[in-house]
């Protein structure tokens, strides 16, 4: 009866073990697909972001800056905004955000090639209360001058009433600007528009893109983790119920030629019995014959 509970359960881990070695691999080639897809990505943003400059990424190694966060690397944008935002920070999007930028002066002449620029981080993340209307209210966790910069410029839905607020503007406000969420940026002498040819080639927008693939990829790699140890685990109840198994036949084979032998034996003495039987009835009977003559 052990033998065939045995039997049963083994063949029940080995159902399992299948089913779960299917969904390993499922959960697998998710991993490695979103990790493909995130190198990808990965790549193109340090090249976007000039971390492919060879002169440059040496320098910040050598100025112990090569871990620092870049401003587009480091702020929060508005869903939404992040094309008038790349419009108006442009490459200072790219700027290397430090505590302090006295500390690098020292080192300048090393930079042979490509440019840089640094930015002191906010202190303690203080951004203060931003008004609605302006763009530096539609980031969080930005430094300082990426804020001011944002300060200056409005915001708007719509270009038409974009084109409302430009008439508000004063001539002595050479600062003053508008710009609507998709990147339409006017001040009272200029107008600035820019159209990437693949609208999801923003540097933000693949930023958090990154983000929110990065943090897939973190319950990908916690769910393939779990399948594998519970088929681990499986296999090695697997294992256990097979040595079992095998003690188990083991015992019962030993048990049968035990019981082999004892039952050639056990024929053995009722042959000797029937034959002892039989010789004293015959010696009964001769005895019998004699004692009649």
């Amino acid at each position: 009866r052990h033998l065939a509970d045995t039997g049963e359960k083994i063949q029940k881990l080995r159902e399992q073990d299948e089913k779960l070695s299917k969904l390993v691999e499922e959960r697998r080639a998710s991993l490695i697909s979103a990790q493909s897809k995130y190198a990808s990505m990965e790549a193109i943003q340090k090249a976007a972001l000039g971390e492919s400059d060879e002169g440059v990424q040496g320098w910040l190694e050598s100025s112990g800056l090569q871990d620092a966060a870049r401003v587009a690397q480091s702020i929060d944008v508005a869903e939404g905004w992040e094309t008038a935002i790349e419009t108006v920070l442009g490459d200072y999007l790219q700027a290397v955000c430090v505590d302090d930028v006295a500390g690098a002066t020292s080192s300048l002449t090393e930079l042979r090639t490509g440019s840089v620029t640094l930015l002191i981080k906010s202190p303690d993340g203080v951004e203060g209360d931003e008004s609605a209307t302006t763009l530096a209210s539609k980031v969080s966790q930005a430094p300082n001058a990426v804020l001011q910069i944002l300060r200056t410029v409005r915001v708007s839905e719509t270009l038409d009433k974009a084109l409302t607020i430009r008439e508000q503007l004063e001539d002595r406000d050479v600062d003053g600007s508008v710009i609507t969420a998709d990147g339409i940026w006017l001040s009272r002498n200029w107008l600035r528009v820019s159209r990437d040819k693949d609208a999801g080639a923003g540097i933000l927008s693949r930023e958090h893109d990154m983000r929110s693939l990065k943090e897939e990829i973190r319950e990908l790699q916690a769910r393939c983790d779990s399948a594998s140890k519970l088929a681990k685990d499986g296999r090695t109840r697997l294992g256990q119920l097979e040595d079992r198994r095998e003690k188990l036949q083991r015992d019962a084979a030993a048990l049968l030629d035990e019981y082999s032998d004892t039952k050639a034996k056990l024929d053995t003495a009722r042959f000797q019995l029937d034959q002892a039987n039989a010789r004293e009835e015959a010696i009964s009977e001769e005895s019998g014959d004699i004692e009649k003559e």
